[in-house]
């Protein structure tokens, strides 16, 4: 009796192990993939984003986030980006996780989640970016869904 519970234990435990290394090559592929779709994306918007007038910014802004930014909920992270002054460079992108199928509005979008650190004129911040994704991924470009800011500027933080 005890060698069979030994032996399917033993069993158990493998299995485990083939599953924990299968959603960690997932995780990885996803990762590289997601990555590199959004790359140029954020190569070419984050510096308008990170300066601009939010009413200008509608088209690449979710519903949401361009009513929070718009609003006087907005203003900490507008006093914020204008004290760090104008984005210099930004290290590689992270791919943090993501969400399928979430309704935004009228829509469905699937939410890509990005971390990445920005150098800016008068110092450095933590930046945290999720991106909005049709789910007919053809259809329409990413849109900016959510947006973090952490800074030695803003010791809590500015979201």
């Amino acid at each position: 009796m005890t060698k069979t519970l030994m032996t399917w234990l033993i069993r158990l435990g493998l299995a485990t192990l083939v599953l924990v290394v299968a959603v960690a090559v997932w995780f990885g592929i996803q990762s590289s993939r997601n990555v590199e779709v959004a790359q140029p994306y954020f190569e070419q918007r984050l510096p308008a984003v990170l300066t601009g007038d939010p009413a200008d910014l509608a088209p690449i802004l979710t519903a949401p986030l361009r009513d929070r930014l718009e609003s006087t909920q907005g203003q900490p992270l507008r006093d914020l980006l204008t004290r760090l002054g104008p984005l210099q460079s930004f290290s590689q992108l992270q791919y943090v996780g993501g969400h399928a199928d979430i309704p935004i509005e009228t829509q469905h979008f699937d939410l890509l989640r990005f971390s990445l650190l920005g150098q800016f004129r008068h110092g450095r911040a933590q930046l945290g970016i999720t991106l909005a994704q049709p789910a007919d991924r053809d259809s329409a470009p990413f849109q900016i869904h959510q947006f973090d800011v952490q800074s030695e500027l803003a010791p809590g933080g500015d979201r």
